[in-house]
């Protein structure tokens, strides 16, 4: 009985290496229509989650002006919510990092980096985290520059 890895005998050594290996986007985008179809959800939950966190604070900073134990519950609602939303923003800067590098997009021009690194700062901003779509504008913004980027260089 052969075993698999006498199947691979006669492949050669380079095609077994995975450790160099890169997604190939020739003759495609590297950002299409269908990863803005599922960049976008994800982007417009995190902008969500950034509301919903933004109206408990509000509710916590109402549950404050009662007193003695509403401004202890007040407190530590606005905490939660601060701490939760800190974690969140860094959870989507994470997911769009690794998604951007899995699909070849470069984060390491200045502009996209500055841009990717303010979103973060500002989602940390307690009500104005909640208010602004900034990683649903990033993810559009970075979408059209990639694909405006990719005419440019065909032509």
């Amino acid at each position: 009985m052969a075993s698999i890895i006498d199947e691979f005998e006669d492949v050669p050594a380079d095609v077994l290496e995975f450790e160099n290996w890169r997604p190939s986007h020739e003759g495609s985008h590297k950002l299409g229509s269908g990863d803005l179809l599922l960049l976008l959800p994800v982007a417009v939950f995190f902008d969500g989650m950034q509301l919903v966190l933004m109206l408990s604070s509000l509710a916590g900073s109402l549950v404050a002006a009662i007193p003695i134990l509403g401004w202890f519950m007040g407190a530590a609602i606005n905490a939660t919510g601060a701490i939760i939303g800190a974690v969140l923003s860094i959870f989507a800067w994470l997911t769009f990092f690794t998604w951007f590098k899995i699909k070849g997009i470069d984060l390491g021009s200045a502009k996209r980096a500055i841009r990717i690194m303010a979103t973060t700062l500002v989602e940390t901003i307690p009500y104005v985290a909640g208010i602004l779509p900034t990683w649903t504008v990033v993810i559009l913004y970075t979408y059209y520059e990639t694909r405006k980027e990719e005419r440019e260089k065909s032509t």
